[in-house]
């Protein structure tokens, strides 16, 4: 069936197509839909283009291996870290059949292709049970039509879920229900990278020479089909040779202008997918350099851990609890350096005095040694704004700046008679 009778047009209702609006007509208003429809990417045809499963393999691989920790807020402004059953829920089995890591990738995938990553968080008692991904396709949320007073309730496999119930991170969402994802804002992109691939495939994938045959006479039906036989067993493997008969010719068709161009292009669309997703686009390339990599992390993955981070802090904690604790993914294993340039980096922290050698013991996965003291210079003197207080290590000696005695208002002034430093009368 056709475009235009599917549309319910009758054959003879076709009129000459306008140059102004072509959807006056019923042929142009079909080539209208049908060319929309081409310009459309699936996300099964997106996840075949490497540049997109190379960049979503880079940035939910990296976020997947983030181990998530949970804080409490301290009274002086610090944090401790804590220990807590949800961070096991969200590091190691969340209680559905994907374990930690997969439940992290599955929800950066579905956020970064259509916008929405979804998951049930499943409460019991102030308690949560387990947390169960959600693919994006079978969620459907439903809002009121307040835009100041928003709401809304997700339906899934039939059945309602309130707000507070569907953990979900979102790509520039503009209500806080839905997302936009790269997918939608970029179909004509991946639909032309993915046309441009089954062309390819269908013009060498098979690796037969493209060309024709000719012939001096005239070849009857029996002729050809044989002929057409033997050329598609050259090529399918069973057959290494084909004998052409005497008045055919073997004409090679060389590479065009056009596949040429689809090279370049190749080249260019696949820098536009690295720019989409904050790649750099040396990040693939055979020998990339660290300032890269930590480029790619800033620009393309801690964006998306972010979105995480707030996902989980509003819907894995109570109400009591978000003053007081928060939840982080701790990036410092992907952000980590080299090892010449991080014990350089260790070194200024103990110079400095903001490291400790069991600090930099437990960083490097070592067990610490009991040196928790932290190095403070001889000729150094220490001053606490807050008490005013003031301490030599030099001398041991302790005082404050409060208690210091005010100087004279103006010593210079001195009236006649008295005595000078000296103890001479003037």
């Amino acid at each position: 069936m056709s475009l235009l009778s599917f549309l319910g047009f009758k054959k003879e209702d076709e009129e000459k197509r306008s140059l102004e609006n072509p959807a006056e007509t019923p042929a142009g208003l079909a080539d209208l839909i049908q060319a929309d429809i081409d310009m459309r990417a699936t996300r099964e045809e997106a996840l075949t283009l490497p540049a997109v499963a190379s960049c979503l393999q880079f940035i939910a691989g990296a976020v997947s291996g983030m181990p998530v920790r949970l804080y409490r807020k301290m009274e002086d402004g610090g944090k401790e870290e804590i220990d807590d059953y949800r961070t096991q829920l969200l590091n190691r089995e969340t209680g559905d059949t994907l374990d930690a890591v997969q439940f992290k990738r599955a929800m950066v995938i579905d956020y970064l292709l259509n916008g929405a990553g979804y998951a049930f968080v499943n409460w019991k008692s102030n308690k949560v049970q387990s947390i169960n991904y959600v693919a994006y396709e079978n969620v459907s949320p439903v809002t009121n039509s307040d835009p100041v007073f928003k709401a809304v309730n997700y339906w899934i496999n039939g059945h309602r879920y309130y707000d507070y119930q569907i953990l979900r991170i979102l790509r520039n969402s503009d209500d806080g229900m839905e997302g936009h994802g790269i997918l939608k804002e970029n179909q004509a992109l991946f639909s032309t990278m993915f046309k441009a691939l089954r062309y390819e495939h269908s013009t060498i994938g098979s690796g037969a020479k493209r060309g024709f045959l000719k012939s001096s006479r005239h070849l009857d039906k029996d002729i050809l089909k044989a002929l057409r036989l033997a050329w598609a067993k050259l090529f399918s493997g069973d057959n290494s040779v084909v004998v052409l008969n005497d008045g055919l010719d073997f004409q090679e068709i060389g590479t065009t202008a056009t596949e040429n161009q689809l090279v370049d292009n190749k080249t260019i669309n696949n820098n536009s997918v690295y720019a989409i997703f904050g790649i750099p686009t040396g990040l693939f390339s055979d020998n990339p350099s660290s300032e890269t990599y930590l480029q790619a992390i800033r620009t393309a993955v801690l964006p998306v851990a972010r979105a995480l981070e707030n996902a989980l802090n509003k819907f894995m904690l109570l109400e009591s609890e978000k003053d007081k604790l928060f939840f982080t993914l701790d990036s410092s294993a992907i952000t980590e350096a080299d090892t010449m340039t991080r014990y350089q980096c260790y070194e200024i922290g103990l110079k400095n005095s903001w490291l400790t050698v069991d600090d930099i013991r437990k960083r490097e996965n070592m067990l610490p040694v009991g040196m928790d003291f932290i190095k403070l210079g001889l000729d150094a003197v220490l001053y606490k704004p807050q008490t005013g207080e003031i301490y030599t290590p030099n001398t041991g000696v302790k005082a404050n700046i409060n208690d210091a005695a005010a100087p004279p208002k103006d010593s210079t002034n001195l009236k006649g008679g008295g005595n000078d430093e000296s103890g001479n009368s003037q």
